[in-house]
């Protein structure tokens, strides 16, 4: 899928596998912290980028990746405590129509 913003809509085109969530994420824009135990993190390079630090060394090259792109360590701690210490994990999906009107969903 590719994704674009246009006003309010949110339109989707074809997109390679594993590419919908981060381009759902790239498309929202920054906001500042909320209230609670909020983590902003750019979904289009510094959590990829933060994820491979955490493959090759572990939850301490995660967070230097994270901080290194400029992560307050509160935002670090909460990404951390929800990547590592992760129970479960959820899903998405994307419904989709045709000309004829048959629609479909799949997991995107």
């Amino acid at each position: 899928m590719a994704l674009g913003v246009a006003g309010t809509e949110v339109r989707l085109g074809p997109v390679s596998a594993g590419a919908l969530m981060p381009a759902l994420l790239d498309a929202l824009a920054p906001l500042p912290a909320g209230s609670g135990a909020p983590a902003n993190v750019r979904a289009a390079a510094d959590y990829p980028r933060a994820c491979a630090a955490g493959e090759r060394e572990g939850s301490g090259g995660f967070v230097a990746a994270l901080r290194a792109a400029g992560a307050r360590p509160a935002e670090t701690n909460t990404v951390v405590r929800a990547v590592f210490g992760r129970t479960g994990a959820g899903s998405s999906a994307a419904p989709c129509g045709s000309r004829t009107g048959g629609g479909c969903a799949g997991p995107a």
